[in-house]
């Protein structure tokens, strides 16, 4: 948890200084879904949204990690076959 809060804590101090402004529509049950997760987390609609895409960012980059790590466990495996 100490790891996730300092990443976290990175992210803000980086969009502190480079954020950039976009207009999202979203459909009313989402923005309510929002907004009683910010509610919840104790931040604005805007970081909550952040929060969710960062969190599908680090889930993908995850999975990203893992197929490689398996196709060089697999390429190892064949290579130490053929020797």
């Amino acid at each position: 948890m100490i790891e996730t809060a300092s990443i976290n804590e990175a992210h803000q101090l980086k969009a502190a200084v480079d954020s950039k402004r976009i207009l999202v529509t979203v459909p009313a049950d989402v923005r309510l879904w929002l907004e009683e997760r910010a509610k919840y987390h104790g931040g604005t609609l805007s970081a909550e949204i952040v929060r969710c895409v960062r969190e599908r960012m680090e889930r993908e980059l995850a999975k990203v990690a893992l197929e490689r790590a398996k196709e060089r466990a697999v390429a190892a495996a064949a290579a130490a076959a053929a020797e």
